[in-house]
């Protein structure tokens, strides 16, 4: 998996992000996410529960810094994170 790559979401248009991967520990890894004019940071422990052989459960994301405005968006951000990264 690259360090950087791009995402498109869609919320009433379209918007191309920037991810880069700036921390991956064995219990989390954290995303800084970059649009035209926000940034913020994702972290998710995906690592934590690949170590312990959870595959059941989903990943809990939470925002590491900056401001969002809408879960839905946040949402879909993660999880078009997530297929990247599973790939």
């Amino acid at each position: 998996m690259p360090d950087e790559f791009y995402i498109t979401i869609s919320h009433g248009k379209a918007f191309r992000l920037k991810i880069k991967k700036i921390l991956l520990s064995d219990d989390m890894e954290i995303y800084q996410v970059r649009a035209r004019n926000k940034t913020f940071a994702v972290q998710s422990d995906r690592p934590l529960l690949r170590t312990r052989g959870i595959k059941n459960q989903e990943p809990t994301w939470i925002l590491n810094a900056g401001l969002i405005s809408s879960t839905e968006v946040f949402d879909k951000i993660c999880a078009a994170i997530m297929e990247i990264v599973d790939q």
